[in-house]
């Protein structure tokens, strides 16, 4: 016994102390440490080795595009458009040209972020041209901190010359992650998430959270003239910072149309919006995007009311709660939204139907599948009264309904930050 335990304290112990220093070392040489370990959870979840070691998956779980798409390429989606705060008078939009499309998002759309083939180059290359070229989907939603850009810039590229759809009919969201925040990171990383994305513009560009969350050991030097680095500055004097850095990019410099932010609560955007009041060039908060859907806490239900009354569009993602979540929730819940799933055709599912519930309250919404073939993205959702899909009073007040169920709160894993 005291061999084995001196065998645990000589070698075992700081063996695996000295191979966690050199993980963390090795996480610590991306600008986004924390964003490289998100991405190797999802692919260890299904017990494939995370791509940043590979270089790829060994079979790439997404088919290739049937030949000739081309020819057999589906209209865009028939879905209805929500239109973004601005005016014709707008400074940023004499900076291109006049696009009719400029105020108009998508209200559908996929997100590129929180499976395991939003991490693998090929996988994703063929996530977005199935969604493009074989759905008719033209809203893409993803972040710097998902570290997939570079592969769906490769595939809009395709997309855009092969197949020949417009860059005008194509919606990219992306998100700023908060260790690039600040004047000087933020104006270094637009443009490098241009060049990532091989785009000229992108259409929006989010603050991803309210402020950066330091998390131990995890550092860069990359980051260190942001706000948080070594300039220390407030939290709340970082997001004003950020937003006119923002601003600039949109103004001024053409990289961005429309700017916005995710995960905040509404003392946060309240801080923008007093921004905004005394500074007329400041950019106004074009979308507001965060987890939404029956379940979730009253104080988010509170911030969605917010939004709508203050002209400011959200987004919507996770709408569907999720398939853990669903398959835990009471059995009462589920039938519900099963029975309502039904009463409009065996085709629809309780995820399309979820979508529909937000997207009929007014929000954009963000679905992702694992499966681009049989995807819920598949099937557009709308606002619109004349949608395939239009789901009753009776039928939205049911699901309103849903948020009594206790059993749902711990699948709400998004904490706002109070800061």
């Amino acid at each position: 016994m005291a061999t084995l335990l001196r065998i645990l304290l000589l070698w075992v112990v700081p063996l695996k102390i000295l191979l966690m220093a050199i993980f963390i070392g090795w996480l610590n040489t991306f600008p986004i440490p924390e964003g490289t370990l998100f991405t190797m959870v999802y692919p260890l979840t299904k017990g494939l080795l995370p791509t940043v070691w590979t270089g790829g998956y060994k079979d790439c779980p997404i088919p290739p595009l049937p030949e000739h798409s081309e020819e057999k390429m589906p209209p865009p989606h028939h879905t209805s458009y929500v239109t973004l705060p601005g005016s014709s008078n707008d400074t940023a939009r004499t900076i291109h040209s006049k696009d009719p499309t400029y105020y108009k998002i998508p209200q559908s759309g996929i997100g590129m972020c929180c499976r395991y083939t939003a991490y693998d180059a090929e996988s994703v290359r063929r996530t977005i041209l199935w969604y493009l070229v074989h759905q008719g989907g033209r809203h893409i939603d993803t972040a710097d901190y998902y570290q997939n850009h570079e592969w769906i810039g490769e595939a809009l590229q395709i997309a855009m010359t092969r197949y020949g759809i417009p860059r005008r009919d194509i919606w990219v969201t992306t998100k700023l992650w908060p260790r690039h925040y600040g004047t000087n990171a933020t104006l270094t990383a637009i443009p490098r998430m241009l060049q990532e994305l091989q785009l000229d513009y992108i259409d929006l560009v989010l603050m991803h959270a309210p402020s950066h969350q330091p998390i131990p050991f995890l550092t860069t030097t990359s980051t260190s003239n942001a706000c948080g680095g070594e300039t220390r500055k407030s939290r709340k004097a970082c997001r004003r910072e950020t937003w006119e850095a923002l601003t600039v990019a949109r103004n001024d410099k053409g990289y961005v149309r429309h700017v916005g932010v995710s995960n905040f609560n509404i003392r946060q955007l309240q801080e923008l919006q007093f921004m905004r009041a005394k500074q007329a060039a400041a950019a106004p908060i074009a979308n507001h995007q965060f987890q939404y859907n029956p379940w979730v806490p009253d104080a988010v239900h509170d911030m969605f009311r917010y939004c709508q009354q203050h002209g400011i569009p959200v987004t919507a993602w996770s709408s569907f709660a999720g398939s853990a979540m669903l398959q835990h929730m009471a059995s009462s819940t589920v039938d519900s939204l099963r029975k309502i799933a039904k009463n409009h055709g065996d085709h629809y599912t309780v995820a399309q139907i979820l979508l529909q519930w937000a997207a009929q309250k007014g929000a954009i919404v963000i679905s992702t599948d694992d499966d681009m073939t049989t995807t819920t993205t598949a099937v557009p959702v709308s606002s619109s009264s004349s949608s395939s899909l239009q789901l009753t009073l009776q039928e939205m007040a049911e699901i309103e309904d849903l948020k009594r169920d206790e059993s749902a709160k711990s699948f709400f894993v998004t904490v706002v930050d109070d800061t």
